[in-house]
């Protein structure tokens, strides 16, 4: 069995800043440990590049899916869909770079605040393909788990998907 969980981000003031009021960080660990306990895997996502990450979000979100062995995971930085209040706060402000839709899924298309666009492309493509490198599997699901053959196939496949996928944005 998985249970999908949106973290969203290690950081209580990003919390803050997009009103997810259940999400609390200091209970992060104590809740992975349970539901491990009862044999359920974990898929997380991550948001990365929020108002208050700087260059250090990148390794402090990598180290934490690794050391609470998550058995598979999503890193992503914010998309400002219009009519959402990021898209709104972001126009107000001038930091949206294009507003041609086709390219909201695979590029950074907002001036993100302690970074730049450029770092966030590069350290969200670091953070999966860190995670997602055989080592990095390896310690996190490694040989003695209960459902092994679906947890290293859920793993391979986000390899393979994000190799491929890294390939043709180039």
């Amino acid at each position: 069995m998985d249970l999908f969980i949106g973290f969203e981000t290690l950081s209580p003031a990003n919390l803050a800043a997009v009103g997810k009021k259940v999400n609390i960080v200091d209970e992060y660990e104590t809740v992975i440990k349970k539901i491990h306990s009862h044999g359920i895997a974990i898929h997380g996502f991550f948001i990365l590049g929020l108002d208050e990450d700087d260059e250090e979000v990148f390794e402090r979100t990598l180290h934490f899916a690794q050391k609470m062995r998550l058995e598979s995971a999503q890193f992503a930085w914010p998309v400002p869909y219009p009519g959402t209040a990021l898209y709104e706060s972001l126009d107000n402000t001038g930091r949206i770079v294009t507003k041609d839709w086709s390219q909201y899924e695979s590029n950074v298309v907002f001036e993100p605040k302690l970074m730049s666009r450029e770092m966030l492309q590069q350290g969200r493509d670091r953070v999966w393909r860190e995670f997602y490198s055989l080592p990095s599997i390896w310690r996190r699901v490694g040989m003695v788990r209960w459902n092994l053959r679906d947890l290293w196939a859920v793993n391979l496949y986000y390899r393979n998907f994000w190799r491929r996928k890294h390939k043709a944005d180039r």
